[in-house]
């Protein structure tokens, strides 16, 4: 990971030196010639990045050249702001831009300490990159070095970047569970009230359940319905709130109002007035399905309640279903419909392309969605030795892990891991991002592309003509959905076929987090429900991650939680603070009194979710954030959006979704043009007034 963000702050500098060059006068060869010591670095991060390094030394290594990259970065982009506010001094309101630049660029005001600081970055990149030659990185795991790595490299150099728009529904070997799963939910057994699809991970519960609900026999036969997913947190209220305003749509303004006791109520009336399927995604614990079930009258009315699980002790609370997994014939079937999508429907397969794809399925198990991921890698091969080399390079990837760790369902967590393994270096960390976001979180793509944009991850360089960067990054969440990595839904009735949502699976969730953590990506502190998960638990203990995502779950832990995490924050690019269970519905958190978010000067991203500031001022010092990018206050409540917003030199966006009005002080400076408006969703800055993009 440290050669992908090497690769983000070389594009950065580079475009700078570009668009920027009035004002990097006088430091522009010394910028160079970090720009050359950071590409010559690139060959050996590539190497250490190629065999996954767990060599201690090395990974403090890649940890400062990371820490390094990021401080040119952040020089070389405070140098140009000081240099625009000075050369923009005739302009209006610049006094007060040159007031607060001047206290927060103290250290670097003239030439000489700027030119000192890239002086010395370059010096400790050069010591670093000889310490890795005299280390002999490309020696590390020599055994590991046989014909097998080299076809690894040759893999990586053949990845061919090509975009497609559209979201594909590939569905193999199920239809005998569509039939006999929309049979049980009709029927009037009262044996059948609650019929629970169970199987592991990847299987396909969700998609299957999916097919049942907007199955015809199924939607003629129900009057309400409600779809709601439990996860692992299992927050019993807002699942019941969702139940509720699906199955009772006009109590939707009355369901924030009320407690526990009254929505069970509610819910259960409802229910004996009214026909109703409903059905529980992705629910993990029995103690879950005890606490909703009051509100189900399965034994008074002809009501149906489809559950979807891995547990098999919550499955057998109703009429068990058990998803099996796919044959061989049925995952090769499934592998050619997504690897020859793009080809003829002509298209005649040899007979050992054949064998070397079942061999590749057998190795996923016949679980749907490793097969899936691996379809997606296929894509772009065409010939027999390239699927030979994927076969390989299978094969060789589950051996060292059968040699090197214990295996729970290890094999199909690898396959999957494989598809971020092919991913180019801009994909990876797009994906990684994703991160942020809560388990079965439906992301708004919109929102999403600013993020990227924010921290630079959407590069100009793959701009098409009159493209914009918005597009840009379209294509790539496209690029992640057509190698199964993210799910996609598409706009109904869209016919630019924009993207309405897009999540994660469970299991490329955890892939994502897992990834996260070994590239110390992102530190999630996270401490919902009973008890912590322990792969976000682990997250909170490393502080060298340069983005940080706090959940918080109830104002008496709140404090402790953000205060905790917040300790050291100097190297944070991106901070996102999330009330646990957010939305427009949702009653606001107070902000833990007395928490300020301070010494953050490289944050290009700032995310407050949930939150009622109780008409304080927001709790962090944004004159100093001169680097940010996005800042987002959605379903927060504040009653003044403070001034010094306006003054930020390099703000893009500006996220105002809340319930209530706001007063924005400086309105002409932010406004975008759409005249009336007092509360925003996205409030773009149009100019920049000092020049700099």
């Amino acid at each position: 990971m440290a050669g992908a963000i090497v690769s983000l702050v070389l594009q950065t500098l580079g475009n700078m030196l570009k668009d920027e060059a009035r004002f990097l006068s006088g430091v522009t060869d010394q910028v160079e010639e970090v720009r050359r010591e950071l590409k010559r670095m690139l060959c050996f991060l590539k190497d250490a990045d190629a065999r996954n390094c767990k060599d201690e030394t090395i990974r403090n290594w890649l940890r400062e050249i990371r820490s390094l990259a990021y401080r040119i970065e952040d020089l070389v982009e405070t140098f140009a702001i000081e240099v625009a506010s000075r050369k923009s001094s005739g302009h209006r309101g610049v006094k007060k831009v040159l007031k607060r630049v001047s206290g927060t660029f103290a250290e670097i005001r003239s030439l000489h300490n700027i030119g000192v600081e890239i002086t010395k970055v370059k010096s400790d990149l050069s010591s670093l990159t000889a310490s890795l030659q005299m280390y002999d990185v490309r020696a590390i795991g020599e055994a590991e070095s046989s014909s097998a790595a080299n076809d690894d490299r040759k893999f990586q150099q053949w990845i061919r970047q090509t975009y497609a728009h559209e979201v594909e529904d590939y569905f193999v070997g199920m239809e005998d569970d569509i039939a006999n799963l929309v049979s049980l939910v009709i029927d009037d057994d009262k044996r059948h009230r609650v019929i629970s699809i169970w199987g592991m991970g990847g299987l396909g519960k969700t998609t299957l359940a999916r097919k049942v609900y907007k199955h015809i026999a199924v939607q003629r036969s129900f009057e309400r319905f409600a779809w709601t997913c439990v996860t692992q947190e299992g927050q019993m209220k807002a699942i019941l709130q969702d139940l509720l305003m699906q199955l009772h749509p006009q109590k939707q303004e009355d369901v924030k109002f009320m407690g526990h006791r009254q929505l069970v109520q509610q819910l259960h009336q409802v229910q004996i007035e009214k026909k109703c399927l409903v059905v529980l995604d992705d629910i993990w614990k029995v103690d879950d399905w005890k606490s909703l079930l009051a509100a189900f009258p399965v034994v008074e009315r002809d009501i149906k309640v489809l559950l979807t699980t891995r547990n098999r002790n919550v499955a057998k609370k109703g009429c068990l279903y058990e998803l099996k997994c796919l044959n061989e014939m049925e995952g090769w079937e499934l592998l050619q419909k997504i690897a020859f999508a793009r080809k003829r429907a002509d298209l005649k397969i040899e007979r050992n392309l054949q064998d070397v794809g079942i061999e590749m399925v057998s190795k996923c198990g016949g679980l749907p969605l490793a097969i899936t991921v691996l379809g997606g890698i296929l894509k772009d091969k065409n010939s027999f030795r390239e699927w030979q080399m994927v076969n390989r390079y299978i094969g060789s990837y589950l051996s060292k892990v059968e040699d090197d760790e214990e295996r729970d369902g290890g094999s199909i967590a690898r396959v999957l891991s494989l598809s971020y393994n092919e991913l180019p270096h801009h994909l990876k960390l797009c994906f990684l991002y994703l991160g942020n976001f809560k388990e079965d979180e439906d992301i708004r793509p919109q929102h999403l592309y600013l993020l990227w944009m924010a921290e630079g991850m959407v590069l100009k360089e793959h701009q098409r003509s009159g493209e914009t960067l918005m597009e840009v990054a379209q294509r790539y969440l496209s690029e992640l959905g057509r190698r199964s990595m993210v799910q996609l839904k598409l706009h109904e009735s869209s016919m630019s076929r924009k993207f309405v949502s897009c999540r994660l699976h469970d299991m490329m969730r955890d892939l994502c987090l897992q990834k996260g953590r070994e590239e110390e990506f992102v530190r999630v502190v996270d401490f919902q429900g009973v008890k912590p998960q322990p792969l976000l638990h682990s997250y909170s203990l490393t502080n060298n991650a340069c983005r940080l995502v706090i959940h918080v779950e109830n104002e008496e832990d709140g404090a402790a939680t953000v205060s905790s995490a917040l300790e050291d924050c100097q190297q944070l690019r991106s901070l996102f603070c999330l009330k646990a269970v957010a939305g427009f519905w949702e009653p606001q958190m107070l902000w833990p009194q007395g928490v300020v978010v301070k010494n953050c000067k490289s944050l290009r991203v700032l995310k407050f979710e949930g939150f009622d500031f109780d008409g304080k001022k927001l709790p962090i010092q944004l004159p100093n954030l001169v680097h940010l990018r996005l800042l987002s206050l959605k379903f927060c409540k504040l009653d003044e959006l403070p001034s010094a917003v306006a003054d930020l030199p390099l703000l893009q966006t500006l996220d105002l979704e809340v319930k209530n009005e706001i007063k924005i002080p400086n309105f002409e400076t932010l406004y975008d043009g759409r005249r009336g408006q007092t509360a925003v969703t996205w409030l773009k800055r149009v100019g920049d007034p000092l020049g700099i993009r």
